[in-house]
C-alpha cells in the first residue's frame, strides 16, 4: 500500500482573501475618481465667487425702465414745474438825468388844437392792460415758488397740446406724478451723459440700444451693467456704455417704489433729438 501525497487545505479565510485580491483594482478606480471630484468642487467654491463675485439673480423684465425719447401727449401728460436759476445781486444802475428843456413860448397868434382823441376801442385797451398784469403777475408768483435749478423754466399747462410727454416707463405707476418726476430725473440724468455721433442716427432710423443696469439697492451705485438689446452698431453701444459709466450713481427711488431699485434699470438709449 502506497503512501498518499498530503493534500493542501484551504481554509475559508484563505479562499476570501483570494476573492478580495480579485476586487481591489476596482476599488482603487472608484476611490480615485471620487477623491478626483471632491478635489475639483473644493477648487470650484473658491474660484466661482472669485470669477463671479455677487451676480444677483434678477430678471431684466422686472427692471424699471428709463427711456431716452419722449413720447406723444396722448401718453402721458406731465407739466413742467416752474424753475429760476440762481443770480448774484447786482448795483443798479443810476438813472439817466437828461437836461431840462427850455420852456417853449408859445406864440400869441397860435390857433388853439383840438384835444387828439386815443386811437382803439377804451375797452379793449383796458382788457389788454389787465391781461398784461395777469401774466406779470403770473410770473412773479412762479418766481416766488420756483425750484432753484441750472436755467429758468416756466411750468406748463398740463392741458396744452404739446407734441411731445414723457416716457414715465412700466413699473411704476405713470399716474403718480412724484413716480414721473423720478423718471423725468433719470431720464435727464443719462441724456447728460449720452453723446453719439450724429451721423449713426440719420444712417440708421430708429436705431436703439437697450443697458440693463444693476445697482447697488442701498446707495445707487452702478454694480454692472450688460446689454439687453443690442443696436448693432459698436459705436453706438459704446457710446451707451459709457454713458452708464460716467453716471456711475443712479438715484434712488422715492420710498414707497424703493423696492423696484433691486431690480435694476433698463435704459432705452434712442438717438437724442436735434
Amino acid at each position: 500500500m502506497s503512501r498518499s501525497e498530503p493534500r493542501e487545505i484551504r481554509t475559508p479565510l484563505a479562499q476570501g482573501w483570494g476573492a478580495w485580491l480579485e476586487i481591489v483594482p476596482g476599488v482603487v478606480i472608484s476611490l480615485a475618481a471620487h477623491g478626483v471630484v471632491a478635489v475639483v468642487g473644493l477648487v470650484l467654491s473658491y474660484l466661482v465667487p472669485w470669477l463671479w463675485p455677487d451676480r444677483p439673480m434678477v430678471d431684466p423684465d422686472q427692471a424699471i425702465e428709463v427711456s431716452m425719447v419722449v413720447l406723444p401727449k396722448s401718453r402721458n401728460a406731465l407739466p413742467d414745474r416752474a424753475m429760476r436759476a440762481p443770480r448774484e445781486a447786482g448795483v443798479a444802475a443810476p438813472a439817466e438825468v437828461s437836461p431840462e428843456e427850455a420852456p417853449v413860448r408859445e406864440s400869441d397868434l397860435a390857433f388853439p388844437q383840438p384835444a387828439p382823441q386815443p386811437k382803439g376801442h377804451p375797452n379793449a385797451d383796458l382788457r389788454r392792460d389787465e391781461m398784461m398784469a395777469d401774466i406779470e403777475r403770473e410770473r412773479l408768483l412762479q418766481d416766488l415758488t420756483a425750484a432753484t435749478g441750472d436755467y429758468d423754466r416756466d411750468a406748463s399747462d398740463p392741458n396744452s397740446n404739446a407734441d411731445f410727454a414723457l416716457n414715465t416707463g412700466a413699473q411704476g405707476d405713470p399716474a403718480d406724478p412724484e413716480y414721473a418726476r423720478y423718471i423725468m430725473q433719470l431720464q435727464q440724468l443719462f441724456m447728460q451723459h449720452f453723446r453719439p455721433l450724429p451721423g449713426i442716427a440719420q444712417s440708421n432710423p430708429g436705431i436703439r440700444a437697450e443697458v440693463y443696469v444693476i445697482v447697488d439697492p442701498d446707495t445707487g451705485a452702478v454694480k454692472e451693467f450688460r446689454f439687453k438689446r443690442s443696436s448693432n452698431n459698436e459705436a453706438y453701444d459704446r457710446a451707451a456704455e459709457l454713458a452708464v459709466q460716467e453716471v456711475g450713481t443712479i438715484p434712488l427711488p422715492p420710498e414707497k417704489y424703493l423696492h423696484l431699485a433691486k431690480g435694476g434699470y433698463v435704459i432705452q438709449f434712442d438717438p437724442p433729438r436735434r
